[in-house]
């Protein structure tokens, strides 16, 4: 397997090579060489390990022994069977996205929702392919199993076929998935030979469809006049101490009044908008999580910012964006470049980068948002509020 490890960066920059590698150590694998039925662990490993593989092959990503990525035929078969069992749960979610986009609090939990299941279509396309590879290898090499697995993959490619139909059901619930970076990030990591055929996830239906909602949405929105009267009832009432940058924040001073004894009215500044999103009602809470994790990686990555909820006394406050690796600090990160809107930095050896309240403020304000792109491939982090 050394031969997927010494797979390079500038070769590999999604990585896959080293969640390959990472896939076939998993203990669970031994179970294979020894008789008896696999278990669950067992056979959820192999589906990792053909994931994996198929990400490589779909990102043409060269591994210096491709016989170190070959699947066994048992292997295999146990992958297909799982995976043929998940996609038949996945179909009956799909059929009840309207009614679990319906039960959902937030637009983030929606795009999970949709996003999910078309992870899990590009988790399916990548095995599928990795299987298919292994089976024809089996079958003209007339190895042990070689029929079993064909059974399996047919099976499979059935089950695929009825989840696709399920899916393409609700390309309108799934086409907000358009506005976040998971399509064009599953695009990027594809190989020219796939890329330049996509599958119909990819091929820009969801775009069209999303760009069409659109355009029957702006048809039917209430009036200029109405927008103003419900942007007026969105205003806040707060009591403060009048300072001379207040036109872009407000340092709250519980119980005493402004200088001439009226209640302040102002607007939230952008990273305090961002902050309150889906905030419970009542008392609001002193600091909002923002967190970023990457579309396409099994290492548990992910970014968190606590944004002042109650803008800080001076705009230089300094506001801490740190990496985390399975829960701890993501020392693999270290010295990688990131951007935030435009805000550039390196990430430094505590794992994070550190920003000023007023740079947050100028990146929420930024046309796009609050856009995280990471590493020297500049790949787009999703962004979610707790």
């Amino acid at each position: 397997m050394n031969g997927i490890e010494r797979t390079t960066n500038v070769a590999d920059p999604w990585g896959y090579g080293r969640d390959l590698a990472a896939a076939l150590r998993q203990a669970e694998l031994a179970e294979f060489e020894r008789s008896g039925e696999p278990s669950p662990a067992a056979r959820a490993a192999a589906v990792r390990v053909a994931v994996a593989l198929g990400r490589c092959r779909l990102g043409e990503v060269p591994l210096c022994d491709e016989s170190d990525g070959r699947l066994s035929a048992a292997w295999a078969a146990a992958a297909a069977e799982r995976l043929a069992a998940r996609l038949r749960e996945a179909a009956a979610e799909a059929e009840q996205l309207a009614e679990r986009y319906d039960a959902a609090e937030t637009q983030g939990e929606r795009d999970r929702l949709g996003g999910g299941l078309l992870a899990l279509r590009m988790d399916a396309w990548a095995a599928l392919l990795a299987l298919q590879e292994v089976c024809s290898a089996c079958l003209s090499e007339d190895q042990p199993g070689g029929d079993a697995l064909e059974q399996a993959l047919d099976q499979l490619v059935e089950t695929l076929a009825q989840f696709d139909e399920a899916l393409q059901d609700q390309q309108e619930l799934l086409s907000s998935v358009a506005a976040t970076p998971r399509l064009d990030n599953w695009r990027a990591a594809l190989g020219p030979l796939h890329r330049a055929a996509p599958p119909w996830w990819l091929d820009g239906r969801l775009e069209r469809t999303a760009a069409r909602l659109q355009d029957e949405a702006a048809a039917t929105l209430p009036s200029a006049g109405a927008w103003r009267a419900l942007h007026s009832e969105r205003q806040m009432d707060l009591t403060s101490t009048a300072r001379p940058d207040a036109e872009r924040s407000v340092a709250l001073a519980a119980g005493r009044p402004n200088l001439d004894g009226r209640p302040v009215r102002v607007e939230l500044p952008p990273p305090v908008a961002y902050a309150l999103a889906g905030a419970a009602e009542g008392s609001p809470p002193r600091n909002r999580r923002l967190r970023w994790s990457p579309p396409t990686t099994d290492a548990g990555d992910l970014a968190q910012m606590l944004v002042p909820v109650v803008p800080p006394p001076t705009a230089a406050q300094s506001v801490r964006l740190s990496f985390f690796r399975s829960g701890q600090r993501a020392e693999a990160w270290v010295g990688q470049p990131i951007e935030l809107s435009g805000i550039r930095r390196t990430v430094d050896q505590r794992a994070g980068v550190t920003l000023t309240y007023d740079e947050v403020y100028r990146a929420c304000g930024s046309p796009e948002g609050l856009v995280l792109r990471v590493g020297e491939e500049r790949i787009s982090w999703e962004l979610e509020t707790e």
